[in-house]
């Protein structure tokens, strides 16, 4: 193997491998990326068995082949070199002779053989969806995905599809939060009963497709997901098993409306919850005509209270919650005012509003203190 290649591109390529490749791991290999030619393009590859992306570049290839070398360092020598062509050369032993101007390395790679081989998607057929869509579902919910292992189809973000509605769910059994896509080409798309994408997936999703003018193209099928934006696919092993019915924590009817200033509401939770308990962040939030006041007392530390005007419609209440919680869902929200629907102290609080292209809705479980 040995080709020339712009040093942006190399470094481009590499980076989107950088959460791919593993520090530590019962095989090594996975430590590498793999570079191998075809068609005048350098072709680089990652996975952790788990995820994987597969990225393309120009470069003058003057002999085809292909080569492993540890992801990590070889990211860092091409983020230190200049501007400019980089030479890459295969050499005996598979070692891989980097050219910079006149700064030589030379890194100890693994046989290409050796590394996992990729699922084959040139024959797979593809839907078309708006990265740009796809960016805000994922951060409109991916705040609410649970970290507990042991409810791990909670670990991700549910996707599926009715009729021309794409809608993404995620929860922790502490908050919930859904968001709706609606567009007629969506129609004719089949992605079965719905898949649960893992949360590391959809994070490296959204980087990929981030700031992108390219469409999103996806494929899911038997539980694997291929996504391809621009010149990168990203592969992406779903979570197999069943997310809970999330439907019938959602509130149909409500008995208060309360209609406040988010980021006044933010604040106010934030000075507040600092005298509130380590372990549960609780707070307290009452309500009452035209005001709402959010109040902690810690017996060991001291009491704090704070009052923000509010439009209040219902009988007073005193409804107890986990600060950071409330805090995450009113961070995922772009509305200056926010509506809350509240049946009772106990029941789960609804959140939503309207976002382009969609609905976003948020649900927060009280807390009893």
């Amino acid at each position: 193997m040995e080709l020339t290649i712009k040093r942006d591109d190399l470094y481009n390529g590499l980076l989107k491998t950088q959460s791919m490749v593993e520090k530590r791991s019962t095989m090594p290999i996975l430590s590498n990326v793999l570079l191998e030619t075809r068609n005048d393009n350098l072709r680089i590859k990652a996975t952790d068995l788990e995820i994987g992306v597969d990225t393309v570049y120009p470069a003058n290839v003057i002999k085809d082949g292909s080569l492993t070398v540890p992801g990590k360092k070889l990211f860092e020598m091409v983020k230190e070199m200049e501007a400019g062509e980089l030479k890459l050369l295969k050499k005996e032993g598979n070692h891989l002779e980097v050219c910079s101007g006149k700064a030589v390395f030379n890194i100890v790679g693994l046989p290409a053989e050796e590394y996992p081989s990729f699922p084959s998607y040139e024959d797979r057929l593809f839907f078309c969806l708006s990265a740009k869509v796809i960016s805000r579902m994922i951060e409109k919910t991916i705040y609410a995905v649970s970290t507990d292992e042991i409810r791990y189809t909670l670990n991700g973000i549910f996707i599926e599809k009715k009729d021309e509605e794409l809608r993404m769910v995620a929860t922790d059994g502490h908050r919930l939060s859904l968001m709706n896509y609606k567009d007629p080409s969506l129609k004719d798309v089949e992605i079965g009963k719905g898949v649960i994408i893992p949360r590391k997936g959809a994070v490296e999703l959204k980087k990929l497709i981030e700031g992108s003018s390219d469409d999103l193209m996806v494929n899911i099928t038997d539980n694997n997901g291929v996504f391809k934006v621009g010149n990168t696919i990203l592969t992406i092993r779903m979570i197999e098993g069943d997310f809970p019915d999330y439907k019938q924590v959602i509130p149909v009817k409500r008995e208060k409306e309360v209609r406040v200033n988010r980021e006044l509401l933010i604040k106010a939770l934030r000075r507040v919850a600092v005298l509130s308990s380590e372990k549960s962040r609780g707070v307290k939030v009452s309500l009452t005509k035209g005001q709402l006041d959010v109040f902690t007392a810690n017996p060991d530390i001291g009491e704090a209270s704070e009052s923000i005007d509010a439009e209040i419609s219902g009988e007073e209440i005193v409804i107890g919650f986990n600060a950071r919680y409330l805090i995450e869902t009113l961070n995922s929200i772009n509305d200056e005012t926010v509506k809350i629907d509240i049946n009772d102290e106990f029941g789960p609080v609804k959140i939503g509003g309207l976002v382009d292209g969609g609905e976003h809705i948020s649900i927060v479980m009280p807390m009893r203190l």
